[in-house]
């Protein structure tokens, strides 16, 4: 339904933010009441404004971020692990069929190994489907 509300933009606008300001007001007295400090926007002091910093300054602040994150992400990762116990067991018939096949695993082969064997099972990438004899149809 397109016209659902018949009334003019101008007025909804006012309606909304009429329950914006209600709803900013209602969180800073829940806010004061709890003894939070309220938000505001944040200030640049007097000693910083005095600062005088250059492309180094930059630079080391950017490594010493990208330090932070490693090692945060390092110490996810510890976490995620030391909580895995999740280990897969392989039954003896696969470790078989694993330890017989002539080609190496997916994870093993080289892009131009793989392409190689794409190649060799057939090289105009045309497909011959194999038609069952049983039922004597041919094309």
């Amino acid at each position: 339904m397109l016209a659902r509300n018949k009334h003019p933009f101008h007025d909804r606008m006012e309606n909304f933010l009429t329950r914006r300001n209600t709803f900013i007001a209602m969180e800073r007295e829940a806010k004061a009441k709890v003894g939070e400090p309220p938000n505001r926007p944040p200030t640049i002091t007097k000693i910083a404004k005095k600062l005088k910093r250059d492309v180094d300054d930059l630079l080391g602040w950017e490594a010493k971020r990208k330090e932070r994150l490693a090692q945060t992400t390092q110490s996810l990762k510890q976490e995620e692990q030391h909580h895995n116990t999740f280990t897969p067991q392989l039954s003896a018939r696969s470790r078989n069929i694993t330890a017989k096949s002539k080609r190496a695993p997916i994870s093993e082969r080289t892009p131009s190994a793989a392409q190689a064997d794409v190649a060799m099972a057939s090289p105009n990438f045309t497909h011959t489907p194999h038609i069952n004899q049983r039922y004597g149809v041919s094309e």
